[in-house]
């Protein structure tokens, strides 16, 4: 398949359309809102407006997010979540290790209930997601890397 860097370099078409920035990612949010856009494919058709606005803007970040231009900067995010949370975060940990069953405690639960970390925690998960291919084995990889 194409990166971002390649697309770029050669003035694909993608890259002159999204000026540069993030060329497939904003590919992908563009035809995930086109395909919305049909009344059989809507899975936003039920939310009022504003709740449908503030998820196409959590999609489109998390989506964004998958560029692996992002990478660094989103281990960073990660990594100052932490410092910021670490005293309640380690304490849920030690708190597993004594009694997984009461795992997470209520504070870690409250740390990731902030809006931030919220948003940080979906554009991880999604970028997790987009990066794992290459972890499975290579029989399966291959399959899906073709589709």
């Amino acid at each position: 398949g194409l990166n971002n860097p390649f697309l770029i370099e050669t003035a694909h078409e993608l890259a002159l359309r999204y000026n540069d920035k993030s060329p497939l990612e904003n590919m992908h949010c563009a035809r995930l809102f086109e395909f919305a856009s049909n009344a059989r494919c809507n899975i936003f058709a039920t939310l009022p407006k504003q709740q449908f606005q503030d998820v196409r803007k959590i999609c489109i970040e998390a989506i964004l997010h998958t560029d692996n231009a992002q990478h660094f900067a989103m281990i960073k995010e990660v990594q100052m979540m932490y410092e910021v949370n670490s005293e309640v975060l380690d304490a849920s940990r030690e708190f597993f290790n004594e009694d997984p069953e009461e795992f997470p405690t209520r504070e870690a639960v409250d740390c990731f209930r902030q809006p931030e970390s919220r948003k940080l925690l979906v554009k991880l998960m999604l970028h997790m997601a987009d990066i794992s291919n290459s972890m499975k084995p290579f029989r399966i990889c291959r399959i899906w890397a073709w589709q």
